[in-house]
């Protein structure tokens, strides 16, 4: 399509127009959404749409009717032709276009159209069997009126497909080809050899009748059925699979209808193995579809739960994910379970671990009074390290702070709801692996320095015979007693050689002004000889006006007179503008900043003391009556006094940390660390 003529093809000048169709990924998760799938056809798509009369003279085509010695008769195309650029958008424009001109009559139909089909084939789905009806109804409906055919309908609905003509249906070919043969029947044939592919890559007739294998098929036929093309294709029958265990079993009471139970063996690693997922949101919402579709499966149908998935199915979707990881902490979870101490061993003997009632392992912290606090920062779930869970987890709290926030806000984020084992390194290798981190923090390829420019050695007659010109500003001045105030700017020259400097000083930023300064520079230092500029554009410290001001400089008039003179002038690139200061803010930014050091000192800085750095283990409480040594820091260890316990003060946890010491006739309270058991009563 399209043949060059003069050297210019039709699609050399049409205009593509933009893209209409939507993104295929988009389409199937519409298509995979609700249970009841719907999908058809549009025949010939292209050819149902005319070209307008003036437009026909450019779809011209020469026809021989396979005669070359006649001449070729002219033909041309009165409808959209495959093969111009813009016949994508204009057969997505025109049912598009009718989509929203019926979409008050046909809501559900103009919806598939406009979400829903890709290239020429709508396929969306419905939440029940009546709902899939109404939209077969509307989309026939919508199409026709659009003058478009659909047809090859597929639904996985009997219900859907009793409705629709046995006609219209997709065809049957290949269901009835794979029941009445055996795949293993079935033979490869090399790309090179197939037939039918001749005709579609678009050889000419002559071409065409030279080869052997359009008149007598692929030339390995002739030969022996041992030394036809390998099978590449693997067909395994699911009667060939092997069922390891197959048990009868009523599994809801109130459904009379006994299931069958098979268990089925399959090779490798599972496919909801968590190193086969890169996110922990994907691994979640998979997990918690497949655990829904597991629930259903035990319910009626008139029980089962449908729609997106809620907050509690995500969550035990978690949990399970979770509990799985933490089988790396199979001692502490074998002691916690049997009510036994932690192995001394244990790396989780400071943060005093606990199963909740779901079973997964938290820290049991020093945090339990603070009621401000929520039940997760209190009780945070402790991740084994070197887990993939955790660098799930881990990753995807780095994502959260849109990859710019540091080792220590991710470890705030994350201590919201975690504990982490080395949690500092975890985090630092995310980072270190995470590509996005990377690529924000390359920098600038480093090369040696290069050689000054041709302009700065050239040996000069004098100084200033080659000058670089910049202006700063502007300086507020007092010219005289009850003067006002006025601006003024610097312009400074420079030696490119000897790097001596001029300054002059000038009334405003205008073209004039300008060259009265450099005219001034010129009386005194003489003509030079090349001059470079910086654009007009770059003044580092110049605010908002100046740099407004600076682009209205005529730098043609400038070149003019200079010119005149026998001086060249160059201009440098652009550089970036630089931001100035609002000092208005000052005090906003300061509330700011307290508000933000509560808010971290709650986030960052309290969960840090979740954690035991000692006294990790119980010890055995006083009791009245034992003799004690009081601790006195004024005096040394020999003359501490002795002292008998009189009262202990239990507190609110039951523990004893607090206690009245009886010193002669005195009573002191002292806390358990001042005092030192000597003589202790035992339990009878």
């Amino acid at each position: 399509m399209c043949a060059l003529s003069d050297g210019i093809s039709l699609n050399d000048v049409i205009h593509q127009g933009p893209k209409l169709q939507r993104e295929l990924f988009s389409v199937l998760l519409r298509f995979c959404k609700n249970p009841v799938a719907l999908v058809c056809d549009i025949a010939e798509m292209y050819f149902r749409i005319s070209l307008a009369p003036e437009d026909r003279p450019f779809h011209r085509f020469l026809w021989r009717s396979l005669d070359q010695t006649r001449t070729p008769d002219v033909y041309e195309f009165n409808r959209v032709v495959f093969g111009v650029n813009s016949s994508p958008f204009q057969a997505q424009f025109v049912t598009q276009e009718h989509a929203q001109k019926h979409k008050e009559e046909f809501p559900m139909a103009a919806e598939t159209i406009l979400k829903s089909t890709y290239m020429d084939n709508s396929m969306d789905s419905t939440s029940d069997d009546q709902k899939g009806i109404e939209l077969y109804k509307q989309l026939s409906e919508l199409w026709g009126r659009a003058g478009m055919h659909e047809r090859k309908w597929l639904s996985n609905s009997r219900k859907v497909l009793e409705d629709i003509p046995v006609d219209d249906r997709a065809s049957e070919t290949e269901s009835e080809i794979q029941s009445s043969s055996n795949p293993n029947q079935w033979r490869y044939v090399p790309t090179n050899e197939i037939p039918a592919d001749f005709v579609t890559r678009g050889l000419t007739v002559p071409e065409l009748a030279e080869k052997n294998s359009w008149w007598e098929g692929p030339s390995y036929l002739k030969e022996k059925p041992s030394e036809w093309p390998i099978n590449k294709l693997t067909t395994v029958r699911a009667s060939d699979t092997e069922v390891r265990k197959s048990n009868k079993c009523q599994l809801d009471p109130s459904d009379g209808r006994d299931r069958m139970m098979v268990t089925i063996e399959g090779d490798g690693e599972s496919r909801l193995e968590p190193k086969r997922f890169s996110s922990w949101l994907r691994l979640t919402r998979i997990q918690a579809r497949i655990y829904r579709f597991l629930k259903n499966c035990l319910l009626p149908n008139g029980r089962r739960t449908r729609g997106e998935l809620t907050v509690e199915e995500i969550q035990d979707a978690e949990i399970r994910i979770i509990k799985a990881a933490q089988r790396l902490f199979k001692e502490e979870c074998s002691a916690l379970s049997s009510g036994k101490p932690l192995p001394m061993s244990s790396k989780l003997l400071t943060l005093k671990p606990r199963l909740d009632e779901d079973g997964v392992v938290r820290s049991d912290g020093r945090l339990e009074n603070a009621e401000y606090l929520p039940y997760d920062v209190k009780y945070p779930i402790i991740l084994p390290r070197k887990e993939w869970v955790t660098k799930l987890i881990v990753r995807w709290y780095h994502q959260q702070g849109n990859h710019p926030s540091g080792t220590h806000q991710t470890l705030a984020m994350l201590s919201s709801r975690f504990w982490l084992m080395q949690r500092r390194e975890e985090i630092r290798e995310c980072k270190g692996e995470c590509y996005e981190c990377r690529r924000r923090k390359a920098k600038a390829a480093q090369q040696v320095m290069a050689p000054l420019p041709k302009i700065r050695l050239k040996m000069p007659p004098r100084a200033f015979s080659r000058t670089a010109v910049d202006f700063g500003g502007p300086f507020m001045m007092i010219q005289g007693r009850g003067k006002r105030r006025a601006k003024r700017y610097l312009c400074l020259f420079t030696c490119l050689t000897s790097r001596a400097l001029h300054l002059e000083i000038a009334y405003g930023l205008d073209t004039d002004s300008f060259l009265n300064a450099f005219c001034r520079m010129a009386s005194r230092r003489g003509l030079p000889e090349e001059m470079i500029s910086d654009n007009g554009n770059n003044f580092v410290g110049a605010d908002l006006e100046l740099r407004e001001l600076i682009e209205k400089l005529d730098k043609d008039k400038i070149a003019s007179s200079t010119a005149n003179r026998g001086i060249s002038g160059k201009f440098a690139p652009e550089s970036v503008d630089e931001t100035d200061f609002n000092l208005r803010k000052r005090w906003r930014r300061i509330q700011e900043l307290i508000h933000h050091f509560w808010n971290r000192w709650m986030r960052e800085w309290l969960p840090k003391l979740n954690a035991r750095k000692k006294w990790f283990k119980h010890g055995k409480d006083l009791k009245v009556g034992d003799i004690v040594l009081v601790i006195s820091p004024d005096t040394p260890r020999g003359q501490w006094p002795l002292g008998r316990i009189a009262e202990t003060i239990p507190g609110k946890d039951g523990q004893m940390r607090v206690a009245k010491v009886r010193i002669g006739q005195k009573i002191f309270e002292r806390p358990i660390s001042k005092l030192c058991p000597l003589e202790c009563k035992t339990d009878d």
